[in-house]
């Protein structure tokens, strides 16, 4: 879900265009919502969400940036649950909240 808004926050902030930035934050911080029920590609969901919302918390300094990414972290995180535990491998994936599954491949 918004993927490239999240994703070009880091580039409207660098390019100056802090107007639109800023309107772009806000519908993230007010909409964003991680707790879905679905597979998603770790990979791109860390480097376009994740990163995305971290970098445009560094540029702007808005806390609601920063909850997101950290519920997003915490989200992703689950995808290696043997540092915490025994179980899945590197393949598991996020499903939702407190589930994770092996991806085919791994």
């Amino acid at each position: 879900v918004a993927q490239t808004l999240v994703d070009s926050l880091d580039t409207l902030w660098m390019m100056g265009f802090h107007e639109e930035f800023h309107r772009a934050a806000e519908w993230a911080e007010a909409n964003l919502n991680f707790d879905k029920d679905l597979n998603v590609n770790y990979f791109e969901t860390s480097i376009r969400h994740l990163g995305g919302l971290l970098s445009a918390y560094v540029f702007s300094q808005r806390p609601g940036l920063l909850l997101k990414a950290i519920d997003l972290a915490q989200r992703l995180a689950q995808a290696f649950p043997q540092l915490a535990s025994p179980g899945p491998g590197p393949g598991a994936a996020p499903r939702r909240a407190g589930s994770t599954a092996s991806a085919g491949w791994a």
